[in-house]
């Protein structure tokens, strides 16, 4: 009877044992990456407020900064590229007050706030607005921000989120 190679058993194990390992590595690699990408990962959302005027805000609710790629506003299917010329469109005589657009490359810190617009006093004739904001975070990943409201008519402003 032929006495077992130890050294060639052994050696097989210590090749198992050291794939293993980094096959381990690697997948821990990635697990961390995507944990990563995620804790670092902006959320707008928008809020209206109602106090003395209308305003609309916009928050990145995430723990990472929203780099803007681009940003546009709709007003019944026609597209602007500011709240003035939106408004000017709804009616030449409605002036905002507070307004702020978006360029490429501007930034929305984590937990930031910001005003968007402060809507002029009620419209007489409802018109629905959609805001689109696209963003990245800092790995590149884009989302779009997209939502629509009524304003005017003599109803409430009203938000959808999509």
């Amino acid at each position: 009877m032929k006495k077992p190679n130890y050294q060639k058993l052994n050696s097989i194990s210590v090749v198992i044992i050291a794939l293993s390992a980094v096959v381990v590595a690697i997948w821990q690699t990635e697990l961390t990456r995507q944990h990563n990408r995620r804790t670092v990962k902006p959320y707008l959302d928008i809020d209206i407020i109602f106090d003395d005027q209308t305003s609309l805000t916009i928050k990145n609710k995430g723990e990472g900064a929203a780099l803007i790629t681009y940003f546009g506003l709709e007003l019944n299917g026609s597209a602007y590229s500011d709240w003035s010329s939106l408004f000017e469109a709804v009616d030449p005589e409605l002036r905002t007050g507070l307004s702020r657009t978006f360029e490429e490359g501007d930034v929305i810190g984590a937990h930031e706030e910001l005003i968007l617009c402060s809507l002029p006093p009620n419209s007489p004739k409802k018109v629905d607005i959609t805001l689109k904001i696209g963003y990245e975070s800092i790995y590149g990943d884009f989302e779009e921000f997209n939502t629509s409201f009524s304003w005017g008519g003599g109803g409430s402003t009203e938000a959808e989120t999509n």
